[in-house]
């Protein structure tokens, strides 16, 4: 009884598989317009799964903002410039 059941298992099997080569076999892969749309969808893909992959460390000192990889910002801000309050015309002290 074992052994009956153990033959017709590779049999039901096989059918299962086969009809996973008919996609793959079917696939118009020597259409420009094939890989074209592929590749586009990839892209499509990277762009979405970027955001959401974990960046390497660049340094191991801290930028002081994103967009200033040297960090050159956390050396110092440039002083703001004072400028003198005017109202009227007259110079105001604050």
């Amino acid at each position: 009884m074992i052994q009956a059941s153990l033959a017709t298992t590779p049999a039901s099997l096989a059918t299962p598989l086969a009809s996973l080569a008919t996609p793959l076999a079917s696939l118009p892969v020597d259409d420009w317009q094939f890989w074209v749309a592929t590749a586009l969808a990839a892209g499509c893909v990277w762009l979405v799964l970027k955001p959401l992959l974990p960046r390497r460390a660049k340094s191991s000192k801290p930028a002081a903002c994103p967009g200033c990889p040297s960090g050159d910002a956390a050396q110092g801000a440039p002083r703001a410039k004072h400028v003198d309050l005017t109202i009227g015309g007259k110079r105001v002290k604050p």
